[in-house]
């Protein structure tokens, strides 16, 4: 084996400190990866671990990573923080991991049911593999987690759902645990797969005549659960991503002879973690004008301001809550005699605007993908492909026409 391209940061071991050196290479009998080693993290023959770093990483990205990882072990070494065995010093336990994932910004958009599930899933890891688990040197590796889930189904009579449910939630706090919070090098997970299954989200899709009556005025209903609504159905967008926007990210262009008014998702609020500029209809882009225009909405910048509005008359200098949006759309259902369904949410209208853009674009995944924000289909267009923000005009406008006109009382 040889290295195709290597970069070290970091400083050699010496006879008064420990080494700080990192380095991340690629290989010739791994085409396409890099890898990363850390000279104080080590199995037990003493050679450095080796971790994979995610697909589709660059080298830049990696020789950055490598400097900042070394940077973080200097500063350790010169607080007193790392000794001669680093490995034994600053083994992350899984307790440890968990612990901060559920104390993190992400777990405080988690709804109370999700939340429940969440430490569902935390005390059966913690009890399979044990709260000292060492993340850092052990690596709870794919295969190791799939044999536990699998035996854990067997024995307990799990459904391909749950045993698929225990599974990303370990995926999910090792991504968080590498991607967010570098406490990793790694993901270790990388590779892991769930049982196939076909899901049954019937219940879980607001109808288009629900979604008309939704994304409507209505004298009974907040202006601003009416404008998220319209954008979700518009952009497929998670309430996540929308309770954030800003009220200075609109813009107005010309496409083909029409103006069209694109909204900028922000990176840092959307799961995909890119920033990007999607489209809505002409429909939404009117209600969007008159919360411009709004008080609330100029003097604190958030296009969905917090507060209670028509109670203290107030609004609060932040944007609403994604807990805040979904507490307005069950007000909402119930105004506008729609019928609560459990575990809904928001997410059943992203599963409709999905479900007829794939229409509409006659299977186009990447334009979906372009729309929606998601990334997973392949690396290739992922990684590589640019995205236009005006192809997205044409699906918003073709979207909002397939909702039914409002029946006359």
């Amino acid at each position: 084996m040889t290295a195709a391209w290597s970069f070290s940061a970091g400083k050699r071991a010496s006879a008064k400190r420990p080494s700080s050196k990192v380095r991340v290479y690629e290989r010739d009998d791994v085409p396409g990866r890099i890898f990363m080693t850390r000279a104080w993290i080590t199995t037990e023959s003493g050679r450095p671990v080796e971790d994979v770093l995610e697909i589709g990483t660059s080298r830049e990205y990696a020789e950055t990573l490598a400097e900042l990882t070394a940077k973080k072990r200097e500063l350790a070494l010169l607080e007193g923080k790392a000794g001669p065995i680093a490995a034994e010093e600053e083994a992350l336990t899984l307790k440890s991991l968990l612990d901060a994932y559920h104390d993190s910004r992400t777990a405080e958009d988690w709804s109370n049911s999700h939340a429940r599930n969440q430490a569902t899933c935390k005390a059966f890891w913690l009890g399979v593999l044990g709260e000292d688990f060492v993340v850092d040197r052990e690596h709870p590796s794919p295969g190791q987690a799939e044999r536990l889930a699998r035996q854990a189904r067997d024995r307990n009579g799990w459904s391909p759902r749950t045993e698929e449910k225990y599974l990303r939630y370990l995926h999910a706090a090792a991504r968080w645990a590498w991607r967010k919070e570098r406490m990793i090098g790694a993901n270790p997970l990388l590779g892991l797969e769930t049982p196939d299954y076909e899901q049954d989200t019937t219940a879980l899709v607001y109808s288009l005549e629900e979604i008309a009556r939704l994304v409507r005025p209505h004298p009974d209903v907040d202006w601003r659960l009416t404008l998220a609504c319209a954008i979700a159905y518009d952009t497929g967008r998670r309430r996540s991503a929308i309770a954030p926007l800003r009220s200075d990210g609109i813009e107005t262009v010309d496409v083909d002879g029409e103006e069209v008014t694109f909204i900028e998702f922000e990176g840092a609020h959307d799961k995909a973690r890119r920033t990007s500029w999607v489209a809505v209809s002409s429909a939404t882009a009117e209600l969007i004008r008159g919360a411009l225009e709004r008080k609330s909405v100029t003097r604190g910048g958030w296009l969905l301001p917090g507060g209670h509005e028509g109670h203290s008359g107030k609004l609060a200098e932040n944007p609403i809550t994604p807990s805040g949006l979904s507490q307005l759309l069950r007000e909402a259902e119930d105004a506008l005699e729609i019928e609560h369904v459990t575990d809904r949410g928001f997410h059943g209208i992203k599963r409709m605007h999905v479900t007829e853009l794939f229409e509409i674009t006659a299977g186009d995944v990447e334009k979906v993908m372009d729309t929606t924000g998601n990334v997973t289909p392949t690396i290739l267009r992922r990684i590589y492909r640019q995205r236009r923000r005006e192809s997205t005009a044409p699906s918003a406008e073709a979207l909002r026409g397939r909702l039914p006109e409002p029946k006359e009382d």
